[in-house]
């Protein structure tokens, strides 16, 4: 019997193809014999299924949907399962969302432009998936909601895919976040995206999304962050992003609140370039066991990299150029970072700016930044122990110190070049509250007429300063001094530690009857000052002393 069904339909296939809009059944772009065996192999299923004008007979099975745009060809829209018509196209956009069934499927949107006035709601195991950039989603009517949501951000979703459009998400409003906002998901791809004119975030992902690759993709002029990773989300790639003039940062890994157990954890971010970011460049906050890889931000107000209240964040292979403040910068309460072969240029402040516990900055360089570190005490308080080792780097073209604070500090095995200091002619310039530093075997082939390195008021405790090429060690102290009348001599205290090896003394006062002064009885604690004889007067001098090795 359906072998004879067969035959007969040899003889009736253009009589019956005539009643549809298209004999293309397999889509290749002919009418021929094999459009035909498609043809009878639908037919022997269920006649129905073609009569009906369903869209197994166009897309070849009940998981995957087409919809076509109101701007794309003929051929297209004849061949769509769905046709906008320009006018809140979310509703044929939906439909074929909805249509799919329970165990998951796909809807293709074709090339074309989709005008949407709703935001699309899309569900489990379900992919939407464009033409490319030419597939675009005009967003500009939406005023108060996300372009696209997951549909169950209170019980969850999982294995939900994203791909190959654009977003015009100029409208979208920044009450409602992300142009793209997914929340609570297992398993999410977004891929070959191009989002522009958001007035939020970009891409947000957020409330515990779990096994994600962001990859692939450019946003432009987004009035927040182009992306943003936020509340207790893990396992994470993001790779291949472009991001330009965001309104703060390029990618932010931050949680609001909670204790570590509800911070982001386990995010990867490679190969992504950032152009003038509002902000940071790039943001990590509240988060552990991050990496950067291959990211590079290009000017930004503040920071190139921020990382706060964080721990076990590694940065390697990546450049911050002309950051309005530090290039990167390792900000309290954040706890082993490491940055590897790294660059900042153009730093306001410093290349590398660290209050952090356990850091280390190994093979990378600074240049034309105004200092290639700063470090600080945790907090600005009370230095800790913060175990910080700088080791194996290059610094040129600075213009003022290095600034040494905090304790358990090695800067070991440097370079510095062509650096032109400021000040009192320091390259690096060991704080009073520092303690435990050790500053070994670096080179100093530096232009500056003064000297490497300094100890303020030489009161430093536990400084080891030896092996360096090119710089003189000075420990020095300032202070004031009154030579009383009645007296020929005056004995100063200092703090450097050993004798001085200089002593400068100005009077910055009348001189009374005093017509020369000298110093001598340099000790560790204590120098004098004479005059020749009484100036019958008080006379006030300032002190500079210095010890040089």
């Amino acid at each position: 019997m359906k072998f004879a069904s067969v035959i007969l339909l040899v003889f009736s296939f253009s009589t019956i193809c005539s009643g549809y809009s298209s004999a293309d059944f397999n889509e290749d772009g002919i009418a021929d014999f094999l459009d035909f065996c498609v043809f009878a192999s639908e037919w022997l299923k269920d006649p129905n299924t073609l009569a009906d004008n369903t869209t197994r007979r166009k897309t070849g099975g009940t998981a995957t949907f087409v919809v076509a745009s109101s701007d794309a060809t003929p051929n297209t829209k004849v061949k769509a399962d769905y046709v906008c018509d320009g006018t809140a196209d979310q509703v044929q956009i939906q439909a074929a969302l909805d249509a799919l069934p329970a165990t998951g499927g796909k809807v293709y949107l074709a090339e074309g432009n989709f005008v949407l006035s709703d935001q699309i709601s899309i569900t489990s195991k379900t992919a939407l998936i464009g033409a490319g950039f030419s597939t675009v989603l005009d967003a500009t009517a939406i005023t108060t909601k996300s372009v696209i949501v997951n549909s169950d951000v209170g019980g969850g979703n999982e294995k939900i895919e994203l791909r190959h459009f654009t977003i015009n998400a100029g409208g979208a409003s920044a009450t409602a976040y992300g142009s793209v906002d997914i929340r609570n998901t297992d398993q999410l791809l977004i891929s070959d995206l191009y989002i522009v004119n958001g007035t939020s975030d970009g891409i947000l992902i957020r409330n515990g999304v779990t096994h994600v690759d962001i990859g692939n993709i450019i946003l432009k002029d987004i009035s927040r962050h182009s992306i943003f990773v936020g509340w207790s989300c893990s396992y994470i790639n993001i790779h291949n992003i472009i991001s330009e003039n965001p309104g703060l940062e390029h990618i932010c890994l931050e949680t609001y609140e909670g204790g570590p157990d509800d911070w982001n954890y386990y995010i990867t971010v490679s190969n992504c370039v950032g152009n003038n970011a509002g902000n940071n460049g790039y943001y990590t906050e509240h988060c552990k066991y991050v990496t950067w890889t291959n990211c590079i931000s290009d000017i930004s107000v503040n920071q190139g990299f921020h990382t706060t209240d964080s721990y076990n964040i590694h940065y390697s292979n990546c450049m911050s150029k002309d950051a309005g403040s530090a290039g990167f910068w390792v900000a309290p309460q954040t706890y082993d970072v490491t940055i590897d072969s790294c660059v900042a240029e153009g730093s306001e402040v410093a290349g590398y700016s660290f209050e952090g516990v356990g850091i280390v900055l190994s093979n990378s360089r600074a240049a034309a930044s105004v200092r290639p570190f700063d470090i600080y005490p945790v907090g600005w308080g009370t230095p800790s122990r913060q175990k910080i080792i700088i080791t194996g780097n290059h610094f040129y073209d600075q213009t003022s110190f290095c600034r040494v604070r905090g304790t358990n500090i090695l800067i070991s095995g440097n370079l510095w070049t062509e650096s032109v200091s400021q000040g009192n002619s320091r390259v690096i310039y060991v704080h009073n509250d520092a303690d435990t530093v050790k500053i070994l075997n670096n080179i100093f082939d530096i232009t500056t007429s003064g000297y490497g390195i300094g100890n303020w008021n030489g009161s430093a405790t536990n400084v080891e300063i030896r092996g360096n090429i090119g710089a003189i060690f000075i420990t020095e102290d300032y202070g004031t001094a009154t030579l009383l009348n009645g007296s020929t001599s005056i004995v100063v205290n200092h703090n450097i530690g050993p004798a001085p090896t200089e002593v400068i003394v100005t009077p910055t006062s009348n001189w009374g009857n005093m017509t020369e002064f000298w110093v001598d009885t340099f000790t560790a604690s204590q120098f004098t000052i004479h005059a020749d004889q009484d100036p019958g007067e008080d006379v006030t001098f300032n002190w500079h002393a210095k010890w040089r090795y």
